[in-house]
C-alpha cells in the first residue's frame, strides 16, 4: 500500500471568520491510498516551512512570467529579448 499526497491546505482555523490571533492558519494535509484516507493537521513550524517554499516558487514564477511577457512585446516589436540567468538575484 502506498499513499499518495491528495491534499494540502492552509486556511484559518474557522474558515468562515477572518485570519486573526484567536483564529490562526492552519496547515492540513489530507493522504490517499486505495483504500485509506489519513488526514493531519501539521505542527506551526511545518507550516511556516511550506509557505517559506511557496513564497520562493511563486517569486520565481512571477519572474518567469513577466520575463517572458517582456520577450513577447519585443518579440512583436523586433527587439532584442530580455535575458536573465537563473543565478541572477530578483532585484526585490
Amino acid at each position: 500500500m502506498s499513499l499518495k499526497l491528495h491534499s494540502l491546505t492552509i486556511e484559518p482555523r474557522l474558515s468562515y471568520h477572518d485570519v486573526s490571533p484567536t483564529n490562526p492558519l492552519r496547515a492540513k494535509v489530507k493522504l490517499k491510498s486505495d483504500s485509506t484516507i489519513v488526514e493531519s493537521i501539521l505542527p506551526d513550524d511545518a507550516m511556516e516551512r511550506i509557505l517559506e517554499v511557496c513564497q520562493v516558487l511563486i517569486v520565481e514564477g512571477a519572474d518567469r512570467a513577466m520575463t517572458e511577457f517582456v520577450n513577447s512585446s519585443r518579440a512583436l516589436e523586433n527587439e532584442s529579448p530580455l535575458q536573465i540567468e537563473d543565478d541572477d538575484e530578483i532585484p526585490f
